[in-house]
């Protein structure tokens, strides 16, 4: 049989059954487009995350421990590679005062060099050593009502407000701290006694390295030369990983939903190909009896399912584009994730792949169904089925008694009678559903 005619025959298998054809488009399309979305997310996620991950960092390579680190160590392990530039910054939690209230901050402390990649965008002056001054996150200045020139206090020093950090390139999104951010100049770190005997800090040291430097040997040199466990080094690669291992654990929660979702619509869409199966049963035995083969007939219904896969993935493909705008925005506004959602090629050629393989994994039983169809045996068959049903009618109606019996019993009888119940109820929804399918077939 040629392939314009099985192509024609599938055509008008769809178009016969229009409102089934259109559900299981939408039922594909509506699994494909949060499918899709999760991919997109993904994707953008990794994408962002590799590209920002100097600024994250700092640097192209941070060497970093949970205490100060000494002359003789840093002259050690800077023999060991060549590097442009180097900055030094502290990290340490302390108490923000003013004459109203105090605050728990996480304090930064930057020299001048800082940051060696990326700019901080502040609401007042840049940073600067010329006087003693802070900038401070927005929910720091919402929470303790501070104004432009006011006097605060952090640890034994006053510091000037100086702005509010409205952008910082080395947090990927804000808010993921323990406690909000002030940063202060180095020069001003002695005089308000920060770091005391039996302090808590973080020393981070990061180097701007020059472009053919080798990152991965520099790192493996480093590792052996400090031997002490508690000296983290970390590059760009390893800053990416890092940046984005909290939403990853956000993202594999939604895959998880995704992917849910997508079964559920392929388990309705079997349940809708086998009852549209059992309603095609006497034009597959009109094909069979006229002598079409089984390689036709099976041919038809694969190309009837590719071509409500193909439908069903553009439409999820024309959603996605329609709502992307939409999201980006919600990202953005609501959750403050500043996200740029693209299209990927990787992601619509794996929800294409699933598009297409779902449905045919689908419709695999009514190809045996096809095959093993016997067109004389269908009238004899029909007879045989009426009275099964009418034997698991029967059936039914026994559980769904025992299970009225128990019901208004129940305070008569003692909790040991509870499998019996369910297992009451059970077989009469079975049995009820059994019966059911033999009268549609």
């Amino acid at each position: 049989m040629k392939l314009k005619h099985v192509f024609r025959l599938a055509w008008l298998e769809i178009t016969r059954f229009k409102s089934v054809s259109l559900f299981l488009v939408l039922n594909l399309a509506l699994g494909l487009v949060g499918f899709f979305l999760l991919q997109i997310f993904q994707q953008s996620l990794s994408a962002q995350s590799a590209a920002r991950a100097q600024f994250v960092l700092g640097g192209d390579l941070s060497i970093e421990a949970r205490r100060q680190f000494s002359d003789t160590e840093r002259q050690e392990w800077e023999h060991e590679f060549t590097f442009e530039k180097s900055t030094q910054y502290y990290g340490l939690f302390s108490m923000l005062r003013t004459k109203a209230d105090t605050q728990l901050v996480s304090v930064g402390v930057f020299d001048d060099a800082y940051p060696l990649y990326g700019e901080f965008k502040l609401s007042g002056p840049k940073f600067s050593s010329d006087v003693a001054r802070v900038w401070v996150d927005p929910e720091v200045q919402d929470l303790l009502k501070i104004s432009d020139g006011q006097k605060i206090q952090i640890g034994e020093g006053e510091f000037l407000f100086s702005g509010v950090i409205t952008e910082d390139p080395s947090r990927l999104f804000r808010g993921m701290g323990f406690a909000p951010r002030v940063l202060i100049h180095r020069n001003y770190l002695k005089p308000a006694q920060l770091i005391k005997p039996g302090s808590t800090l973080t020393e981070y040291w990061t180097y701007k390295m020059p472009k053919s430097a080798d990152l991965v040997a520099i790192k493996a040199r480093l590792e052996n030369i400090l031997k002490d466990p508690i000296i983290r080094i970390e590059t760009t690669k390893d800053s990416a990983k890092d940046s984005n291992r909290i939403l990853q654990y956000f993202t594999d929660y939604l895959g998880l939903v995704a992917l849910v979702a997508l079964g559920l619509c392929f388990l309705c869409g079997s349940y809708l190909l086998q009852w549209t199966f059992l309603t095609k049963k006497k034009s597959i035995a009109i094909y069979k009896t006229m002598g079409l083969s089984d390689n036709a007939i099976v041919s038809i219904y694969l190309i009837q399912n590719f071509i409500i896969s193909f439908l069903a993935c553009a439409l999820g493909y024309a959603v996605v584009q329609a709502v992307q705008p939409l999201l980006q925005q919600i990202l953005l506004q609501k959750f403050n994730l500043p996200i740029e959602l693209v299209f990927d090629a990787k992601a619509s050629l794996i929800t294409a792949v699933i598009a297409v393989l779902g449905p045919m994994l689908m419709v695999v039983p009514q190809i045996i169904q096809i095959i093993e169809l016997r067109p004389l045996m269908l009238f004899s068959e029909c007879r045989r089925r009426a009275a099964r049903a009418f034997v698991f009618y029967l059936a039914g109606i026994f559980g769904i008694f025992v299970l009225v019996t128990f019901g208004v019993a129940e305070q008569f009888i003692s909790d040991r009678f509870y499998f019996y119940r369910c297992a009451g109820c059970a077989g009469g929804v079975v049995s009820l559903h059994q019966s059911a399918d033999f009268i549609s077939a």
